[in-house]
């Protein structure tokens, strides 16, 4: 099963310095919705792999970015274009939801 490139919250900057699009996942070690949700973060970063960049971060252990982004749920998605967030989305989704999500953004 594929799993998406983890990083901590102070690797996100250079993160979102890179060319492609990067999606971000918020989770915590202990959430139901997020263990739900992981395999389908990790096919989706398997699926758009040379399209965009996608990560996650625990949101427990990297509070000051949870904080920054104002994480107040999680899973949290976070879709950023040049630096900028451009959506978001929390809770678990389908791997077909995802890709509906995602799709007209990342093309």
């Amino acid at each position: 099963m594929p799993e998406a490139r983890r990083i901590s919250g102070a690797d996100l900057g250079a993160e979102l310095t890179k060319p492609e699009p990067c999606v971000v996942e918020f989770w915590m070690v202990g959430c139901p919705a997020c263990a739900r949700f992981g395999p389908t973060f990790g096919d989706l970063s398997e699926e758009y792999q040379g399209r965009a960049n996608l990560v996650a971060i625990e949101a427990r252990e990297n509070m000051d970015a949870a904080k920054q982004y104002a994480i107040r749920g999680v899973p949290t998605v976070i879709v950023f274009k040049d630096g900028q967030e451009v959506q978001r989305m929390t809770g678990a989704k389908t791997l077909a939801e995802m890709r509906e999500w995602l799709n007209p953004v990342l093309g």
